[in-house]
């Protein structure tokens, strides 16, 4: 990848500038990029980058250390026979982001 090969050269800020990009930006491509590195046993070297983006796409609260190294895991014992692209989307609609609860003040049944 050009950015994270331009980051270890220049460094992050001189690799946003020279891309157009906001540092932000370049900190979730190397972050995509370093967890892309993890899957490696797909057939497809660009279906690395698919899982890690919708991987990196779930909700944070959700998306402990544990629950990325279990979705390595899982792809890399399976990733020769995984040959659709559907999986890792499946991933974002099983872990929704968790709901708001808006709370009134004062609460219904003290307006009474």
């Amino acid at each position: 990848m050009v950015a994270y090969s331009l980051v270890d050269l220049v460094g992050r800020a001189s690799a946003a500038n020279i891309l157009g990009i906001t540092v932000r930006e370049l900190d979730k491509l190397v972050e995509v990029f370093d967890l892309s590195e993890k899957f490696t046993s797909l057939r497809n070297p660009g279906a690395a980058i698919t899982w890690a983006r919708e991987l990196m796409g779930v909700s944070k609260k959700l998306l402990t250390p544990s629950v990325v190294e279990a979705v390595v895991r899982k792809v890399n014992l399976e990733g020769r026979s995984l040959g659709s692209k559907r999986w890792p989307s499946s991933v974002t609609r099983r872990c929704p982001a968790p709901r708001k609860v808006a709370y009134t003040w004062p609460a219904p049944e003290m307006n009474r």
